[in-house]
């Protein structure tokens, strides 16, 4: 069984795709070339993911996305 999300952990929980969409972009301004480059690599890892794998019904897809969304650099171990 995958784990749960607390919604109280979850910054995104409540809001619609497009609020989702907007609220990035915006803070696009704030990053530097190389946290956008980071971010670029991270959308990659997971568009080629998505494309080779049933999105919707994939254990180990969601997995890898949960995954890629807990990966921090700022953290030595990689992951928190």
């Amino acid at each position: 069984m995958a784990s749960q999300k607390n919604p109280k952990d979850d910054i995104w929980g409540g809001h619609s795709r497009e609020s989702i969409i907007y609220n990035i972009k915006n803070g696009l301004v704030y990053l530097t070339s190389t946290d956008l480059v980071g971010l670029h690599s991270t959308i990659s890892a997971i568009q080629i993911a998505r494309a080779s794998k049933q999105e919707d019904n994939d254990v180990e897809l969601k997995k890898f996305i949960e995954d890629i969304q807990k990966y921090d650099p700022e953290y030595p171990e990689g992951f928190r």
